[in-house]
């Protein structure tokens, strides 16, 4: 009988560490303290407006290194001075438009970020962590807004930034650790 009440104990333990290892484990994959943990900086950059700063921007990837269609990968923008989210969304839509993307799919684009993002003050962060093609959670300085399924939106999200024939090849080329920013 001892034996058994031993083994009953051992299975009990067994299941007991089993649980422990197990969230340990889970909780460093995905830390919610840090979105970026495990992530290490491909590139950063600064966007002006005329002779206005709006923000450094800096994207990140597992190994540092951007691969275009490998995930994960996270833009964070660090904004240089107060924007309403009205703004950012316009200034969002007009450079889908600039894609080419048409009138319905950036309206749509937009009504799924606009109950998400926030007013932005100089100083705070917008952080978008894309883990898959069609998966990605916004953070405004830390704190998570929500997240996004939707592969046509996170393209043409990073895209503003990513893409070829973005209408800011400087701060691309800066993000992809092409070239220098004094930033």
């Amino acid at each position: 009988m001892a034996i058994t009440s031993a083994s009953k104990a051992l299975k009990r333990l067994s299941g007991a560490l089993l649980l422990v290892a197990l969230g340990s484990f889970t909780g460093a994959a995905i830390s919610a303290d840090n979105p970026l943990d495990g992530m290490h900086r491909v590139g950063k950059g600064k966007m002006n407006w005329l002779w206005l700063e709006l923000y450094h921007a800096s994207l990140f990837t597992v190994d540092g290194q951007y691969q275009h269609g490998r995930y994960p990968q996270a833009l964070e923008i660090q904004y240089s001075r107060d924007i309403e989210a009205k703004d950012l969304l316009d200034a969002t839509g007009s450079e889908w438009q600039k894609q080419g993307l048409n009138e319905a799919q950036v309206k749509a684009f937009l009504a799924k970020l606009a109950p998400l993002w926030v007013d932005v003050q100089r100083g705070d962060t917008l952080l978008l962590v894309a883990s898959d093609e069609s998966h990605g959670e916004f953070f405004h300085n830390g704190q998570s807004l929500g997240k996004v399924n939707d592969t046509g939106l996170m393209q043409a999200f990073l895209g503003i930034w990513l893409r070829d024939d973005t209408s800011e090849p400087t701060l691309r080329a800066q993000l992809l650790g092409e070239t220098s920013c004094d930033c």
